[in-house]
C-alpha cells in the first residue's frame, strides 16, 4: 500500500510522541511495516521544519531533537518525492493541492490527513483520503487477512 501522510499528522505525532495514540501508531507503522510504502513530498519535509520553528505553540512543545529525529527517520525509511510538480487547482485549499498532485503522480492508495478541506473530498481519482482513525482501522482489519 502506497501512502502519503499530511504534515498535520507528523506534527500531531511530534506533539504526542511519548504517549500511545492512534497517530503515533500510524506514523510508526508507516515507518516500519513492510506492507506500507510511505512517500514523503519534499514540501512536507520543508513544512515540518518551518512550522515547528515559526509557531510558538509548537516550538514550546516539540523539542528540536524530536523534530530532527523524525526528519531523519523519514529520510532513511521512506521515499522522498523531490520533484516540484505543476498542477491545476484540485481542492478548496490551494495549499493542499501539492499533496493531491504527488498522490496522483505516484499512484498512492491513500492520503492520511486531519485536514477537513482534504477529508471533505473523500477521494480524488483512485486516491482515498482518510483520517488517522480511518487509516488505523483499515490497517487493523487488513492485518487479519
Amino acid at each position: 500500500m502506497r501512502v502519503i501522510l499530511d504534515t498535520n499528522v507528523y506534527v500531531s505525532y511530534l506533539l504526542v510522541r511519548n504517549r500511545r495514540r492512534k497517530v503515533t501508531d500510524v506514523v510508526e507503522a508507516c515507518l516500519t511495516d513492510s506492507k506500507i510504502e510511505l512517500l514523503v513530498p519534499q514540501e512536507i519535509i520543508d513544512e515540518i521544519s518551518r512550522v515547528v520553528v515559526e509557531k510558538d505553540y509548537l516550538r514550546a512543545r516539540i523539542p528540536q531533537e524530536s523534530q530532527e529525529g523524525l526528519l531523519s527517520a523519514l529520510r532513511e525509511a521512506t521515499t522522498i518525492l523531490v520533484s516540484r510538480l505543476e498542477y491545476d487547482p484540485i481542492s478548496r485549499d490551494r495549499d493542499d493541492d501539492f499533496l493531491l498532485a504527488h498522490g496522483l503522480a505516484e499512484a498512492v492508495d491513500l492520503i492520511v490527513t486531519g485536514d477537513d478541506d482534504l477529508l471533505s473530498l473523500g477521494r480524488v481519482g483512485p486516491i482515498g483520503i482518510v483520517s488517522v482513525a480511518q487509516f488505523w482501522t483499515s490497517l487493523f482489519f487488513s492485518q487479519g487477512d
